[in-house]
C-alpha cells in the first residue's frame, strides 16, 4: 500500500484533528500491542476515512470497536481502498488464524 499512514488515539478529538477528509483504508487497534480490531475502508465518494472512524468512536457501528484504543489510516482511491481492504483482511487471518475480533466474518460492518 503506497501513500502516508497517519496514526493517532481513537478519539474524537483525535480524529478530527488528524483523520484525513479522503477515501481509504484503516484499522482500528486497542492495547500496547496494536492488536488489530476491525479492518475498514472508505470506498465510496460520500465517505471518508474521518467520517467512519468518528461514527465507528460514536458507537454507531456497534459496540465491538468502542473498545479501540487507536487507529491507523492510509488515503487512497476508493478502488485501491477496497482491494487494500481485503489485502490486510487476510493478512491478519493468516499471521493470526482469524479475521481481527470485530470483523468476524472478513467483511466490512
Amino acid at each position: 500500500m503506497k501513500g502516508k499512514e497517519i496514526e493517532g488515539a481513537f478519539t474524537e478529538a483525535d480524529i478530527s484533528a488528524n483523520a484525513p477528509e479522503s477515501q481509504g483504508v484503516y484499522t482500528i487497534f486497542e492495547d500496547e500491542e496494536n492488536q488489530v480490531l476491525y479492518v475498514g475502508s472508505a470506498a465510496s465518494e460520500d465517505v471518508t476515512i474521518k467520517s467512519c472512524l468518528l461514527e465507528h468512536v460514536a458507537g454507531k457501528k456497534g459496540p465491538c470497536t468502542l473498545e479501540g484504543d487507536g487507529f491507523r489510516c492510509i488515503a487512497m482511491p476508493a478502488d485501491e481502498a477496497l482491494k487494500a481492504e481485503k489485502e490486510l483482511l487476510e493478512k491478519e487471518k493468516s499471521e493470526n488464524g482469524a479475521y481481527p475480533k470485530c470483523n468476524a466474518s472478513g467483511t466490512q460492518n
